[in-house]
């Protein structure tokens, strides 16, 4: 292809492993070899290793070798066409099946598929059988006694790494089967009268543009919403697997990242999958405006009454819905029950024009939306006070909030006794 000879081979992951060195070889300064270092993300490769030791569906794309010096050797063998005369056999076929004979003198670089490299080493290393299952590669030609080749080598290098794109999450979220949270989204806007038909924008933003009169949300911000709602630590997922009775896998449990990687057993999956439902159901309940968004048809919903050029509600825009699922998973994680944080949380004003969200998340002048991560921050601890304030009238404000207000209001006149921090 292009100017490069290259063949398609297949090799153990054990001579991968004993064999196949790190590209680090082709940028000679010892800053550049430190930065090519650098970018081998170890995370990255130990989550190839636990791929490679705990999936069964396990498989990769091919790697990029490049070999240098030895004497390869290819040795063509001849096809039995049957009928097909040899005349009649493409000579770009004839030529095509063999065996790349390497003599152990070559010097064998990953170009592509260094961290998958890193990953079968520490794969092999825990479970040495897997150094029998096969993998496959791609040999060129590979020269570093030269200037050129050493250019051209690079070239090859950037630009097979340049162009493997990886999966976007709206792809992850369509077809991922070992992504917890990409299953329970695909069953929501299957299921859920808040997500179904056009309540969900397919856009590639998190943001709703301002066209759309429909959504109630994207897909990748429900997807954002619904991880930060199940997401718990690993000692609570042991006391869940307990609970149903399944043994969790100690290599992927150890924090939620890791554990969203592979897909759990079916009674996991089914767990979080009513936790999810249960969460928008009561939402639906509580909250006014979603229950009636909530029973709009599936193809002509309309949420321009409740987001609008004025504001409009605040859980329908993404960073206030980001928000209010936050605070529900911080009450529940203080000891509240599902259906007592949402109620208490709907008691509070939820029109962006109003106090306690403008000059915090909107800005009643621009029209706009504020979304410094301060504000977002603030808007968070504001929500949760305002709730515990709710079942406790005493309750008093921490002078982190204290602080908070006054800088994202610009006031630092701001008082205990202002409206941000009571209930109308």
């Amino acid at each position: 292809m292009g100017n490069w000879t290259y063949y398609v081979t297949v090799i153990r992951m054990q001579d991968l492993a004993a064999r196949v060195q790190l590209a680090t070889d082709i940028y000679p300064n010892p800053a550049l070899n430190e930065q090519m270092q650098r970018s081998l993300d170890d995370k990255h490769s130990e989550k190839i290793r636990n791929f490679i030791l705990m999936d069964e569906q396990r498989l990769f794309n091919s790697m990029v070798i490049g070999v240098y010096g030895g004497q390869p050797e290819w040795l063509s063998l001849d096809i039995n066409a049957g009928e097909i005369t040899e005349k009649e056999l493409p000579l770009e076929v004839r030529n095509s099946v063999g065996i790349l004979v390497l003599n152990g003198e070559e010097s064998l670089y990953a170009l592509d598929g260094q961290h998958r490299l890193v990953g079968i080493k520490k794969a092999i290393k825990d479970r040495i059988e897997r150094g029998d299952e096969q993998v496959s590669a791609i040999f060129v030609a590979h020269k570093k006694d030269t200037e050129e080749g050493l250019i051209r080598t690079r070239r090859l290098f950037s630009r097979l790494n340049r162009y493997a794109k990886p999966v976007s999450t709206l792809d992850k979220i369509a077809l991922d089967e070992d992504d917890l949270i990409a299953i329970i989204v695909r069953r929501l806007v299957q299921e859920h009268p808040l997500f179904t038909g056009y309540k969900v924008s397919s856009s590639r933003s998190y943001s709703i543009s301002q066209a759309d009169k429909y959504s109630l949300i994207t897909l990748a911000f429900l997807y954002r919403c619904v991880n930060i709602y199940c997401k718990v630590g690993g000692k609570e997922l042991r006391l869940i697997h307990d609970e149903l009775n399944v043994k969790p896998d100690s290599l992927i449990i150890k924090n939620w990242t890791e554990f969203t990687r592979y897909r759990p057993e079916d009674e996991i999956i089914d767990y979080f999958h009513k936790s999810s439902l249960n969460l928008w159901d009561k939402i639906a309940l509580h909250f006014k405006a979603l229950k009636e968004y909530a029973e709009q048809p599936a193809d002509s919903p309309n949420a321009e009454e409740y987001r609008h050029a004025e504001g409009g509600h605040v859980m329908f825009r993404p960073i206030g819905m980001q928000i209010y699922i936050s605070a529900i998973r911080s009450l529940l994680d203080d000891g509240w029950d599902i259906d007592h944080a949402v109620f208490t949380l709907s008691k509070i004003p939820n029109q962006l024009s109003d106090i306690p969200w403008q000059g915090i998340i909107w800005n009643s002048t621009a029209k706009t939306m504020i979304t410094d991560r301060k504000n977002r921050d603030t808007a968070l601890l504001l929500l949760l006070y305002l709730a515990h304030k709710i079942n406790e009238p005493n309750t008093q404000p921490s002078q982190n909030l204290i602080d908070r207000l006054k800088g994202v209001l610009q006031n630092e006149e701001f008082e205990m006794s202002s409206p941000y921090l009571s209930l109308r």
